[in-house]
């Protein structure tokens, strides 16, 4: 999902954090972790263009898969549970969790919308990998089996 696909996408999580009861300041602060994941993806793109970073050219061109390498840290339901253990480990005050959730719900996109299967969103699989993407090339386009519905080309783009 491209960034505006995820901009749109946190609206109704700000919307619904703040009709639960939670304040404006949590839902806003929901809303853009769960943009903000995709932060992870910047070091590969620096990387692959030897250091030169232009922030329309990073939109244009990562966002259409053309890194050769997929490490994406934030981009694991592994690392996220490691994350979660450590809130438990530490006690970790109520805000940590709320942004624990924008990261699910940004995982959550990310495996339905995207033509990915399943392994893909596990750290420890495209390590595997070597995170390489030709080495992934076999599980790419392959859509998680129990995505419920297909949107069409360019819904969230």
């Amino acid at each position: 999902m491209k960034i505006k696909g995820h901009s749109l996408a946190a609206i109704p999580l700000a919307a619904g954090v703040c009709l639960a009861g939670g304040s404006p300041a949590l839902g806003l602060g929901m809303a853009l972790t769960s943009i903000l994941i995709d932060a992870d993806h910047v070091p590969e793109y620096i990387i692959w263009q030897k250091f030169h970073f232009k922030i329309g050219d990073f939109f244009s061109k990562e966002n259409g898969y053309v890194t050769p390498r997929v490490v994406y840290p934030l981009h694991g339901w592994d690392v996220l549970l490691l994350a979660c253990l450590v809130a438990v480990w530490f006690a970790c005050p109520d805000w940590v969790w709320c942004l624990l959730m924008a990261w699910i719900y940004h995982l959550l996109w990310d495996q339905f919308l995207n033509p990915v299967g399943l392994g893909f969103y596990l750290f420890s699989f495209r390590a595997r990998h070597g995170f390489s993407r030709v080495n992934l090339r076999g599980y790419w386009g392959i859509r998680c089996p129990y995505t419920p519905f297909k949107l069409g080309k360019g819904w969230f783009e």
